[in-house]
């Protein structure tokens, strides 16, 4: 097995070229598998199936992997983590829960991002009423799923 951050420069490279995003991999068993992500725009099954192909043509060719494996490449998901200002700013207007520090205290929220700033990130809620989270406070983050 190559070492973890040389196989990871690889799948960035493979990636970039196919016009996506590592957001994460893990090695377990004999499963290799990679969450793919885009810039814009949601992951297609025909982003993860060009990502599986081309991945695996390189660690073939290359005899990067010397064991019997499976790949397995997916999108983060509908409820993906949001582990960055920028996935914050992304993610603008769409529903989420975040776990923040209150006083010493695990809380959780559920809003609609109304505006990310270098002091916190803005959540609407259903009351229309706006709070602000400072990023020190927000523990984590996730999208929530808004099924219609």
């Amino acid at each position: 097995m190559p070492e973890f951050e040389a196989l990871e420069n690889i799948i960035r490279e493979v990636l970039s070229g196919l016009g996506l995003k590592l957001f994460s991999y893990s090695f377990s068993g004999h499963v290799l598998q990679v969450a793919i992500d885009k810039e814009s725009g949601q992951v297609s099954l025909a982003d993860c199936e060009q990502a599986s192909r081309a991945l695996e043509k390189l660690f073939d060719a290359r005899e990067m992997i010397n064991q019997h494996y499976t790949l397995e490449v997916s999108s983060p998901g509908l409820d993906r983590p949001l582990r960055a200002r920028e996935d914050y700013t992304r993610f603008t207007g769409s529903k989420v829960k975040i776990v923040v520090n209150a006083n010493g205290q695990q809380l959780v929220v559920i809003g609609w991002i109304k505006d990310v700033a270098d002091t916190g990130v803005t959540l609407e809620f259903k009351s229309k009423e706006t709070k602000i989270y400072s990023w020190p406070d927000i523990l984590s983050g996730r999208l929530e799923p808004e099924l219609k």
